[in-house]
This record gives structure tokens, C-alpha cells and sequence, in this order.
């Protein structure tokens, strides 16, 4: 759906601050000082039966957890939006909630700073790689798919969002896809889908948007409230609600987009099961701490059996069976902060040093063929880069599938290298990325390096 400019910032706003803490929300950047002396009280995650994890560990989790939560949210609001503003709904509710709970998030990345826009495709990415270690543990376990629930399973879950979003946000979404076999055609279509279904959802939404009258007076809201947390450890997630008023920043900037009939209360509690749920005869939205648990526990046990599978590889191959290739299965690539950068042990300047000055470099000097690492929310891809001197270019990577190519524009703005992007259909466009060359043939930017191969 496609909120104003000033609605989606009050959304964008209350997510960074809600999913942010803790990790790094800009290009090597930690969140500001009063934010930072709220997360140092701040109770650690529970994660069930999984303890002890190694702190890089634990903060990969936490980040999965509330970009979990985040989404399971924004897919509670939308049966919330389909009973309380009567949408026509004529496919399975929980897919529908599911494409809802994705356009938000996707329109969100198209509208939000260029350095936070890596943060929200990696809350799209927690919410649907929930659904797709669920169903590897089902699969593991022998269990059966229960074809008559209201809910599709889980792998199908987990594509379908992923569907949408690749159509979406081609350049964060489709190299996940490819890794996880999604074929080249299957791709188009989705493309395809997301324009139908915007347009869909954009005419659904259009009749409910407040008027002049609601905007001046203000209208109903969607309203938290913490019930009893249950369990002490609980409160670490209570506190991810409660905590500087973020997560009802988010729920205003939501509030301001929609004329609901009513106030609507987002009731965070211990449940005593594992679930998230939107009741229409009371009105409101419920969102257990067991589910949040269970987010916590399936991302940490995702995260150490990708750790041992990790070194059983770098001590030869011991431990049995196939190690995986590229990064952990349940958590973001690498490091936890979500624009792509590399944690501080691995290059960020310790606090208070000005990081080096990047000298002005021309087009001339990077005219040419790169092979480049790239590094996306699924694991790093290999990438062929021709920038040549007319200023067109290319860009192709290899896939299971074959190569996906793009092409069009390329220019040096500064420490900055813009790519105006002519095919193919529906690669968001510019894409601006700031780079360095600390050699002559290597080029390092915010998403990956690259080492030059040749001459055009």
C-alpha cells in the first residue's frame, strides 16, 4: 500500500528505533547516546532451550527475533485492516495477511533512508525465513501438513513472501531466491504479481484513508497494552515494546494512514501458547511472549547448527554431512548490522577515530571489469561488474538457474558510485553506493569488493 510521505516516516521512524537497538542502524554508526543508555539496562532475549550463546551469536538472534516480531505484527494489523475497514478479502485470509504485512515492509525499504533500507529488507527476511526453518523442522521430523488449516504451509509461506518481495526489491531479493531454486520464470511472474497486487491493495486502501476533518482532529488509534508477562525472563520482550515509546511511534504512524471506526488495542502478554492473533469481536490484537520465545529459539537453534556445520568445515569436513554454502541459514549474512557493513572487529574505526578520507576518484580510473563478492541477506554472491568508459554498463551474476543480468547508466558522484539502472523491468532505480579503492585494482563499497579483471 502506498502511504504519504509523512505517514510512512512515522512507521520507518518507530522500526529503526524498535529494531535498531542494540546493533548498527547506519554506514558504520551506532544509534544516538540517549538510545544507547536505554539498551545497556536492557534485559538479554530468552531463547529457550538454547543458552549460553557467544555474543555475536546472541545478537544476530535478537536482531532475527524483533524483525520477527515486527512482522508477525504487521500480518495481525492486516486481518485487523480486513474486518475493521471491511476489505473484500477472496483469497485465504493468512496469505492475504501475509502480502500485507510484505507490501508495508516493501514500500517501507523503497521510502526510507538509503542507509536504513538494508535494515527493513532484513525484517522482510526474518519474517519469512521463520516459515521456512519451521518447515525444515517439520520436514526433519517426519511430521505431516495439515492441508485443511486455514494456514498454508509453512515452506509455501516462506516463498510467497519471498515472491513479493522479489518483485519488490529485485536487487536485495532476487539473489535469495535463486539460492533457494526459485527458476528465472518463476521470477518474472512474481515481478508481475507484486505490480497486480500493489495496485490491488493501493485501490482496496484508497476509500479509507482519513479525510481533512479526521486529519485535523485526529482519529482512532491503534493503542498498546502489556498484560501480565507471565514469566520474568518475558520481560525482555515486554521491553521491546515499552521501551522509549518506539513501538508505539509505529503504531501512530500506522493510526495516521487509515480512518479506523475504533480505537484498536495491540495487547503484548504471556499467552500460555504459542500464537499471535487478531480477534474481531473484541477488537483488538494480541501478541503472545510464547510465540516470541519460539521466534528467539528457532533463529538460535538455526544459528548453532550453522556455527558447528561451520567449523566442522574448517577442521576438514568432521561432524558428517554436507557444510552448508554461505552464511547461516536463520540469521543475516555475516554480522548483525543490517546495511551491509562489517562488524567493528572486522574494519569499523574504534569509537571517536574519524574514519580515513576517501580520495576523489574519476570515472576513468574505474572504468573496467570487476569480479565482486556481494553480500545479500542469504549469503554472498559472486558478480561480474563491467563498467565501461561510454558510462553504460553491466551487471550479471551466476544462479543455479544461469546468469541474471542487469544494465544501463553508471556515473562517480563524489565518493559515490550511481547506477541508473534502463533493464531489467522493475529494478528499483538509482541505486547510489559509496565506495572506496584503497588499490588501484580493488573496489570496496558498503555491500561488497570487488578486484578489477581486465579492461573493457
Amino acid at each position: 500500500m502506498t502511504l504519504s510521505r509523512n505517514q510512512l516516516g512515522g512507521v520507518v521512524a518507530g522500526m529503526v528505533c524498535l529494531v535498531g537497538i542494540g546493533v548498527y542502524v547506519g554506514r558504520g554508526s551506532r544509534p544516538a547516546d540517549t538510545t544507547q543508555v536505554v539498551i545497556q539496562s536492557a534485559p538479554r532475549l530468552p531463547t529457550g532451550k538454547v543458552t549460553g550463546l557467544p555474543p555475536q551469536i546472541q545478537q544476530n538472534v535478537e536482531f532475527m527475533t524483533r524483525g520477527g516480531l515486527i512482522f508477525v505484527f504487521l500480518h495481525e494489523a492486516g486481518h485487523m485492516a480486513i474486518h475493521e475497514l471491511t476489505i473484500p478479502s477472496t483469497g485465504p485470509e493468512e496469505d492475504v495477511a501475509d502480502e500485507f504485512a510484505t507490501f508495508v515492509l516493501t514500500d517501507t525499504i523503497k521510502a526510507a533512508p538509503e542507509n536504513q533500507k538494508d535494515l527493513f529488507a532484513n525484517i522482510v527476511f526474518a519474517g519469512a525465513v521463520y516459515w521456512r526453518l519451521m518447515g525444515q523442522q517439520r520436514e526433519k521430523g517426519g511430521g505431516n501438513i495439515a492441508w485443511f488449516d486455514e494456514h498454508s504451509p509453512d515452506l509455501r509461506r516462506y516463498y510467497g513472501i519471498l515472491c513479493l518481495a522479489s518483485g519488490a526489491d529485485p536487487l536485495r531479493f532476487i539473489p535469495m531466491a535463486v539460492r533457494d531454486g526459485v527458476p528465472e520464470n518463476r521470477l518474472r511472474r512474481c515481478a508481475e504479481e507484486y505490480k497486480t497486487k500493489h495496485v490491488a491493495w493501493d485501490t482496496l486502501m484508497a476509500p479509507h484513508a482519513p479525510g481533512f476533518l479526521r486529519r485535523a482532529i485526529g482519529g482512532h488509534r491503534l493503542i498498546l497494552q502489556t498484560g501480565p508477562a507471565v514469566k520474568n525472563e518475558w520481560l525482555g520482550f515486554e521491553n521491546i515494546y515499552k521501551q522509549g515509546g518506539f513501538f508505539q511511534q509505529m503504531l501512530d504512524g500506522m493510526s495516521s494512514a487509515v480512518d479506523l471506526p475504533r480505537d484498536i488495542p495491540v495487547i503484548v502478554k504471556g499467552c500460555g501458547v504459542v500464537n499471535a492473533f487478531y480477534e474481531p469481536d473484541a477488537h483488538t490484537i494480541t501478541l503472545c511472549h510464547d510465540f516470541a520465545e519460539n521466534l528467539a529459539e528457532t533463529f538460535a537453534m538455526a544459528a548453532v547448527a550453522d556455527m558447528q556445520a561451520q567449523q566442522a568445515q574448517q577442521q576438514g569436513g568432521g561432524g558428517g554431512g554436507n557444510p552448508p554454502q554461505g552464511p547461516p541459514q536463520g540469521t543475516p549474512p555475516q554480522t548483525p548490522p543490517p546495511q551491509g557493513t562489517p562488524p567493528p572487529p572486522q574494519g569499523n574505526p574504534p569509537e571517536n577515530v574519524p574514519p580515513p578520507r576517501t580520495p576523489q576518484v574519476g570515472q576513468a580510473a574505474l572504468a573496467g571489469n570487476w569480479a565482486c563478492q556481494v553480500n545479500t541477506p542469504n549469503g554472498p554472491v559472486n558478480e561480474q561488474l563491467s563498467l565501461r568508459p561510454d558510462s553504460s554498463f553491466q551487471v550479471e551474476f551466476q544462479t543455479p538457474n544461469g546468469l541474471m543480468r542487469g544494465w544501463g547508466r553508471w556515473s562517480v558522484q563524489g565518493t559515490s558510485l550511481r547506477f541508473d539502472y534502463e533493464g531489467p523491468p522493475g529494478v528499483p532505480s538509482p541505486e547510489i553506493i559509496p565506495f572506496q579503492m584503497p588499490q588501484p585494482n580493488m573496489l570496496q563499497t558498503r555491500i561488497g569488493t570487488c578486484t578489477r579483471v581486465g579492461l573493457p
